[in-house]
């Protein structure tokens, strides 16, 4: 039997079920008088006491009260904070201690309350007071800032511009505490997928000295209203900077180029200002070579050199390195022979030859330069029209590319000979002797025979 009532679960719940019956039925009969507790927010009035001595407020502590309402058991369900208001005049605050009573009323299902054993149907849990903390109240004026946020349309293809601000300024009122927390007021203005003007309005809002947006309480109050602006949206352009170098280097020198850290800006402005723009013009003092005999480094600060409506884009730093590149020139001898010269005016009848058969040509340039130079690339030429058998000096004429120059007046000297006719050619090739030849021979045989005879005649 013992088991039975130990172990059997479903007796168990019947039976607590039978006790919440009996419960349910008393407490219906009876229906007692219970007590709840509900929190109140309380509200202050009367602000007007505090803002007339030109002094704020702010709640310290907590800022609800507790009220102990009495009702009948069937009906204590129904009261909420919602059936009471709680208020704090703050022409009853005691300055000393910063407290304010609070007054408690009811705003409905009043008929649902019961009075306690005491005779009260609802009271106010001590202490019933709020404790408020007074400060003074500033009013500064502030210049307005933007802040642009969003990215355009094509990334990089637009950049915002100029922004107008109406006002420019707002003035902010609020706790003293409170006004000093602000460095900054500005506005947000979203331009994220924009290629176009915008315009608007926005609400002003407060920043720290780092920039970063501030929380406060709503004491702190903007006079004014919100605030309108229009922003210019701008072209991005990459502009290829033209460095107008000026002056002449040392004799014996020659600028080789100028190189930059950056070779190219992104520009910003009105479509219609770089339409026809392609380069930035740089033309400085500091871009002088006048005397120079080795590299010069400068620094141009390309911010001077915008033309009006246009901005540099993308560059926390408008300051560039220039550097001029100066090189020494050298000389070199070149050795030239005929085949490197094209006769002009040359005669069928001649040959026409170097007296030394080989002559120096003295060629001043870059190293690099000197090496990539060889005579078949300097079209050499002479005129020998007019010329006839013997020594000529002539001048060369050349034709070189201006990165190099010939030393002194090239020139010279050529052997012109007749040419022998066919006939004595070809009798020159079998070893026959020419009739000139043996003209020459018969001469030799009569004088050695003349000779010959004058001295038999000395002897006898």
């Amino acid at each position: 039997m013992k088991e039975k009532l130990t172990k059997n679960a479903p007796l168990k719940l019947i039976s607590l079920l039978c006790a919440f019956l009996v419960w349910l039925a008393v407490v219906n009969v009876a229906n007692p008088i219970q007590t709840k507790s509900i929190e109140v927010p309380v509200n202050i009035t009367n602000e007007e006491v505090l803002e007339s001595s030109n002094l704020t407020y702010e709640i310290e502590g907590k800022s609800t009260v507790t009220i102990l309402v009495s009702a009948r058991a069937r009906d204590i369900y129904r009261f909420t904070s919602e059936d009471f208001k709680a208020y704090a005049d703050l022409s009853e605050l005691y300055s000393v201690t910063g407290a304010v009573p609070v007054t408690v009323e009811v705003l409905d299902d009043e008929q649902y309350l019961a009075s306690n054993g005491n005779g009260v149907k609802y009271e106010v849990k001590a202490p019933g007071t709020v404790h408020i903390k007074t400060e003074e109240l500033q009013t500064k004026r502030f210049a307005l800032i933007y802040h642009v946020t969003g990215t355009p349309a094509g990334d990089k293809d637009y950049l915002p511009g100029k922004v107008k601000l109406t006002p420019n300024y707002a003035y902010v009122r609020g706790p003293v505490s409170q006004i000093g927390q602000i460095s900054s007021v500005g506005v947000e203005i979203d331009i994220d997928g924009k290629d176009s003007d915008l315009s608007g309005t926005a609400v002003p809002k407060f920043y720290d000295a780092n920039d970063n947006e501030l929380t406060l309480s709503s004491a702190v109050t903007i006079l004014g209203g919100d605030i309108s602006y229009e922003l210019t949206m701008l072209k991005v352009k990459k502009l290829a900077l033209d460095f107008q170098v000026s002056g002449q280097v040392a004799d014996g020198y020659r600028m080789t180029g100028v190189e930059c850290d950056v070779d190219r800006v992104s520009v910003a402005g009105l479509r219609s200002v770089l339409a026809h723009m392609n380069t930035l013009l740089i033309e400085s003092p500091e871009l002088s070579a006048e005397g120079l005999t080795a590299d010069k480094k400068c620094t141009i600060d390309l911010a001077e050199f915008i033309p009006p409506g246009l901005d540099l884009a993308g560059m926390d730093n408008t300051s560039v390195t220039v550097t001029l590149k100066v090189e020494q020139l050298g000389n070199r001898t070149y050795t030239i022979d005929s085949k490197d010269i094209q006769l002009k005016g040359a005669s069928e009848e001649y040959t026409y030859e170097l007296a030394d058969g080989t002559a120096p040509l003295t060629v001043r340039g870059l190293k690099e330069d000197l090496d990539s130079l060889s005579p078949d690339k300097m079209s050499l030429s002479v005129d020998v029209s007019g010329m006839s058998p013997g020594m000529h000096t002539a001048v060369l004429s050349y034709q070189l590319d201006d990165a190099y120059s010939l030393v002194g007046t090239p020139s010279i000297t050529l052997e012109v000979k007749e040419k022998a006719s066919e006939t004595e050619s070809e009798e020159e090739e079998k070893g026959e002797p020419s009739d000139s030849s043996e003209a020459a021979v018969n001469g030799s045989q009569e004088k050695q025979e003349s000779s010959a005879a004058a001295a038999g005649s000395r002897k006898q």
